[in-house]
């Protein structure tokens, strides 16, 4: 739950202002806006990447002020519209999000997020270093890797900027499947400028004039 939250980067220029809004475990909640207009700015504050100037970000009841660092980014984690990857394997990259993960899990969660047959592909497949791949991966393919960190880490919460922003229509459905069957029992925040990618939304709030307005 988030009441009356407001948060600058400039004193006097406010991103957000008095937002309010709450999600539920099971739902899947949509935000829409136009760029620049606070979207991802109210994901990260959720994650405490910045501090709030005012009002309260609570979750099960318990303000993000009173929880540790390491608790709360093992039970809420974001897929950001960029995905950075590591001079190391390619399922070195995905257990970031997990380093005790089993080679299981990670081809688990890899397969979730539509990646596995691409990397079945590979000569070295999951053991292909990521340093001689980098540059010849496209948007999509990084991008699913980042879905499939996610995916690995199985948080209580999800937040997603923009996650099918770089998948064709076949990847994005997949990826919308696994969210409302996987994890049908998660908290779901995600944005996107895609209508497609919202189909599935139980809600959609949209950021306007520094807040957030129920669709």
């Amino acid at each position: 739950e988030v009441r009356k939250l407001s948060f600058a980067y400039q004193k006097n220029e406010p991103v957000l202002k008095d937002v309010c809004m709450q999600a539920q475990k099971g739902e899947i909640i949509g935000i829409i806006g136009e760029s620049g207009c606070g979207k991802s700015t109210l994901l990260k504050l959720l994650l405490r990447f910045w501090s709030k100037d005012s009002g309260e970000i609570l979750f099960n009841g318990t303000d993000i002020e009173q929880i540790n660092s390491g608790n709360l980014l093992d039970n809420v984690t974001m897929v950001s519209q960029v995905t950075y990857l590591f001079d190391d394997t390619i399922a070195a990259n995905i257990a970031v999000a997990k380093p005790s993960a089993t080679s299981e899990e990670i081809r688990l969660a890899a397969k979730r997020a539509g990646i596995d047959d691409f990397i079945e592909t590979l000569p070295d497949g999951y053991d292909t270093d990521m340093g001689q791949m980098n540059a010849r991966l496209s948007g999509g393919e990084r991008q699913r890797i980042g879905i499939a960190r996610i995916f690995l880490r199985n948080p209580d919460i999800c937040l997603m900027d923009e996650p099918s922003s770089a998948l064709d229509a076949l990847h994005e459905k997949e990826l919308l499947h696994t969210l409302q069957t996987e994890y049908a029992d998660k908290t779901i925040l995600l944005i996107s400028h895609r209508s497609s990618t919202l189909t599935g939304c139980n809600r959609i709030l949209k950021m306007q004039d520094k807040t957030v307005k129920e669709k």
